[in-house]
């Protein structure tokens, strides 16, 4: 009789839960399908739509080389990015049609490819206020107007990459108005750097990469050699001095200016 009550109260309780905590659905949800060469390894992990949503990968952390979005058809935010970290907290860059970035949407377009394959996941979170790392639409934003101005969350991406050996590693510096510097640890060897930077500083503000002797490295995009790197709304910066290197520190800095012509 006692056992009868309790389960009868049991289930009236999960029945009365709030409906943001059932388990989503492949309908409902975003199904995050991480793929690995050995088919035993292939998990989908299934997270909520229209809230910030976290989970480990169900069943292992892998490695994987490659995620698949699946937005279900009823959910609210078909356009919702997701981002998977590393053991180390970092966020994983992968391409898709020649798209790099570090959070990935369905868009009905196939798999993410990582850059640096075999990579172990050890998070995946789906956030709606993640955001393509292209610009969708040319920059006209006024250049004169100070970074306060950018929302404290807005934040500074850089994307170390080397493409001849597929290696991708993206950095995080807050937009604080004020100079900023990141230690990177990573020994990787580098020949491209990406800035992404809020809209409200995208054309003024500039960010320096040095190596692990502290020197500047030089690069080139289009015909713009420096030693500061804007977004601008453009394409990589390639290293010329040198044309690959470790990188030891990014400072990123209101008071940089572009190099004289």
């Amino acid at each position: 009789m006692h056992t009868t009550a309790f389960l009868t109260t049991l289930l009236t309780t999960a029945l009365a839960a709030p409906h943001n905590y059932a388990r989503p659905t492949r309908d409902n949800g975003i199904t995050v399908a991480l793929i690995s060469i050995s088919p035993e390894l292939q998990t989908q992990t299934v997270l909520r739509d229209g809230i910030v949503d976290k989970s480990p990968p169900v069943g292992s952390q892998g490695p994987y080389s490659q995620v698949s979005i699946t937005v279900g058809p009823q959910a609210s935010n078909k356009a919702i990015r997701c981002q998977l970290l590393d053991t180390a907290g970092t966020p994983i860059p992968a391409r898709r049609n020649g798209n790099l970035d570090t959070t990935f949407a369905d868009g009905d377009a196939g798999a993410w490819t990582f850059v640096t394959p075999d990579q172990l996941v050890s998070e995946i979170i789906c956030d709606p206020s993640f955001k393509k790392a292209e610009p969708i639409t040319p920059p006209t934003v006024n250049t004169t107007a100070p970074p306060s101005s950018s929302s404290p969350s807005d934040e500074i991406r850089v994307l170390l990459s080397n493409q001849a050996t597929e290696t991708g590693i993206s950095f995080r510096l807050p937009n604080s108005g004020v100079r900023e510097e990141l230690e990177v640890k990573s020994t990787e060897m580098f020949k491209d750097v990406r800035i992404f930077s809020p809209a409200a500083v995208e054309n003024s503000l500039r960010c320096q990469i040095l190596d692990k002797a502290g020197d500047a490295v030089t690069a080139k995009r289009g015909e713009n050699v420096d030693t500061t790197f804007s977004d601008g709304g453009k394409e990589e910066w390639g290293f010329v001095r040198p044309v690959m290197t470790t990188v030891g520190r990014i400072v990123c800095d209101p008071a940089f200016v572009k190099a004289s012509a």
